[in-house]
């Protein structure tokens, strides 16, 4: 069943589906200024159109003197525009209007307007039809025919005040859309910041900084070889060693060693052997002293036994083996009653 309502924010005026009313609680939105408001509070009466007036006669041509009178023609009289009436009548007056009935079956019928009769004032022209068309309420809604009943109908389910939360009312669309730069005017910004002189200078200062952190790291973990190649670095190795706690100590090179001579002699005691080695340092710089590794083998060269000789033991120098210097190894190791006839001995670094 279609009705009629006025937007109270801007007065346009549309159709309503009194199916849609029932669904949405009354609240419509208007499709001009996106107003919310009760569509059944602001129901109209719209009056049907009345007809227009007949055509005038023809002109009557001037009667001969001895015809008698003719009956006076009905002349047309010029549309005078009636004034507005209230746009919201109150349910008496709807049904006191003794012209028309807006859910009556004769709806969209219009009687014939007499010769004195003036065109009804049509609504302001907008999105949507102002006309309210003859419309027959179906069998299956026909339990409100008048406007009183439906204003009284509404005022028992005490309609909300509010609209309600869920209800969602868009923004109406924005008529200027912000333009977007294009991509290579958006590069050629970047760029241009990052050539300007104060982000020169951070960079600057940042890469200066970040390189001498690294230079710091790779001091800190070569400091044994940095000292051992530049001696003129030493102390200040030993002042940064002092503040993180750390230590220099003469450098691994074990390709650096050789064992000039070596000889396994037995003592006094027939269960006691003495080592005795000479080692040599060939680079041109102190190396840390090495761990030596005995084997011992019989007359048919199987293993009987293997002993290790850490470097501390052997009194080992504490600044390691000079450049082109020598270490002399001394030991005597127990071996009980082996048969021991042959040895071989190897350095390494644990």
């Amino acid at each position: 069943m279609s009705l009629a309502t006025r937007c109270p924010a801007c007065g346009t005026a549309f159709r309503v589906v009194q199916d849609q009313l029932r669904v949405s609680g009354g609240w419509v939105r208007c499709g001009m200024c996106q107003q919310v408001f009760n569509g059944l509070e602001a129901l109209i009466a719209e009056p049907t159109e009345l007809a227009q007036s007949p055509p005038p006669a023809a002109p009557r041509s001037p009667p001969p003197a001895a015809a008698p009178a003719p009956a006076p023609p009905s002349t047309a009289q010029t549309p005078v525009p009636e004034p507005a009436r209230s746009v919201i009548p109150t349910g008496e007056a709807w049904e006191a209007d003794a012209g028309w009935s807006m859910f009556g079956p004769g709806v969209g019928a219009a009687e014939p307007a007499g010769a004195d009769s003036l065109p009804a004032p049509s609504l302001p022209p907008s999105d949507f039809d102002p006309v309210l068309r003859g419309v027959t309420l179906p069998p299956g809604h026909s339990g409100i025919s008048t406007f009183g009943e439906i204003t009284a109908a509404t005022a028992r389910r005490s309609p909300p005040t509010q609209p309600p939360k869920d209800l969602r009312v868009d923004p109406p669309p924005s008529g200027r859309r912000r333009r977007r730069k294009p991509q290579f005017m958006r590069q050629a910004e970047r760029e241009a910041q990052w050539r300007t002189p104060a982000m020169r200078a951070v960079l600057g200062i940042t890469a200066a900084l970040l390189g001498g952190v690294l230079l710091l790291q790779v001091a800190h973990h070569e400091r044994d070889r940095l000292a051992a190649h530049w001696p003129a670095s030493v102390p200040a190795l030993q002042a940064w060693c002092e503040r993180v706690r750390c230590r220099l100590e003469p450098i691994r090179a074990i390709e650096q060693l050789a064992i000039d001579s070596s000889t396994l002699q037995r003592t006094a005691a027939p269960d006691v052997l003495r080592f005795e080695a000479e080692l040599r340092n060939q680079a041109a710089h102190p190396v840390r002293a090495p761990d030596l590794e005995l084997s011992f083998t019989d007359n048919q060269g199987r293993l009987l036994a293997r002993r290790v000789l850490p470097a501390q033991s052997l009194d080992a120098p504490t600044g390691g083996i000079a450049a082109d210097a020598h270490w002399s190894v001394r030991a005597e190791l127990r071996v009980r009653e082996l048969p021991v006839t042959g040895f071989s001995a190897e350095l390494f670094y644990p």
